[in-house]
């Protein structure tokens, strides 16, 4: 049940944004994107050898070989355009959307090959995975250094959230077809529900915005719940895994853990995009500080003059009271004394 993450809608949208910034590309930055494609195909292309040499027929690597089939055919259809398509606002357009789809691959391969690791028992397909994770380490490097040519704006972000959203929608969908039934069945309705309301919100926050309009740091901070649901969600199925499947539903739990996978690369790209637009999004040292209380402001020039009130003197402090003692008499006569004690 596995879909396409761009559609062709998507794919036509992606051509009719603005050019302006595309425009920035000089012939020099140019060539170097075109020696990189050249090494992002060599890498590609080394990906997809070292999975049929080690790993085809294995269990659980069929995700693993869409995906790597892909990036191959991608390089391959990006290094045809620097060959023939002129430098124009079209050609920086393109390279902007495979570049995402390299990057996003590029991480959806390193997980799928962690999630597949424990079912290779062989030296052999061992081996395959490890020269895989390297392939897809340096497809993930060249692919970041052809991004840092490229401009990010709001229509980059509008289609990331966009994809991220029918990412998890494909979860869902997963989730209502194989994994209903079972004791984690209503707690994992509920968090996928609360997901995809989540997914929905931060596409709102971003389709069709301006630069004034677009509050990156609240954009941020929604993409990391989805990347902390979507660990919670991961969990889950860890839990009921231990419990057990229906022999029918294992299939479906692999369906899942690839969407969860789709899910993360694609929240991980919309983070890094989001760290191009403005690096002090996500810094700590540039959070907002929210004061507990705040003084009241008064306005000075509007405030009504009133008359200051009089100061009284202050008053002397009252000394206490002293302790009166009979006084001593004594003599005769005229004359006695008197003693008065204190």
């Amino acid at each position: 049940m596995k879909k396409t993450l761009f559609s062709l809608a998507a794919f036509s949208l992606l051509f009719s944004q603005s050019v302006s910034a595309a425009e920035e590309l000089t012939l020099s930055d140019v060539r170097r994107i075109d020696r990189l494609i050249v090494r992002l195909v060599d890498y590609a292309e080394d990906l997809h050898d070292h999975y049929h040499e080690h790993l085809d027929g294995v269990r659980h690597t069929e995700k693993l070989d869409r995906d790597v089939t892909e990036l191959e055919k991608i390089a391959q259809s990006l290094r045809d355009l620097s060959y023939a398509s002129p430098v124009d606002g079209k050609y920086a357009i393109r390279l902007r959307h495979d570049t995402n789809e390299f990057l996003q691959l590029a991480s959806r391969i390193q997980m799928t090959i962690d999630l597949v690791s424990p079912w290779v028992r062989t030296q052999r397909g061992r081996d395959g995975l490890r020269y895989m994770e390297e392939d897809a380490g340096d497809v993930m490097i060249l692919a970041r250094r052809i991004d840092s040519y490229l401009p990010v704006d709001t229509k980059v972000i509008d289609d990331q959230a966009a994809v991220l959203e029918n990412c998890v929608k494909e979860l869902y969908a997963e989730y209502r077809e194989h994994l209903q039934g079972y004791a984690i069945s209503r707690h994992l309705d509920a968090d996928l529900r609360d997901l995809n309301r989540l997914v929905e919100t931060l596409h709102s926050l971003a389709h069709n915005k301006s630069w004034n309009q677009l509050d990156l740091r609240l954009i941020a901070g929604y993409v990391d719940q989805v990347i902390a649901e979507s660990d919670h969600i991961e969990d889950l199925l860890f839990q009921q895994t231990r419990l057990g499947f229906r022999r029918g539903d294992w299939e479906g739990v692999e369906h899942m853990h690839d969407a969860i996978s789709d899910v993360r690369a694609s929240a991980y790209l919309l983070q890094h995009m989001i760290d191009k637009a403005d690096p002090r999004v996500r810094d700590p040292r540039y959070a907002p500080v929210h004061h507990a209380e705040r003084r009241p402001h008064r306005d000075l020039h509007h405030a009504e003059t009133t008359q200051p009130k009089a100061t009284q003197p202050a008053q002397p402090r009252p000394e206490p009271p002293r302790e009166v003692r009979p006084a001593i008499e004594f003599g005769k006569g005229g004359i006695r004394f008197r003693i008065v004690p204190r």
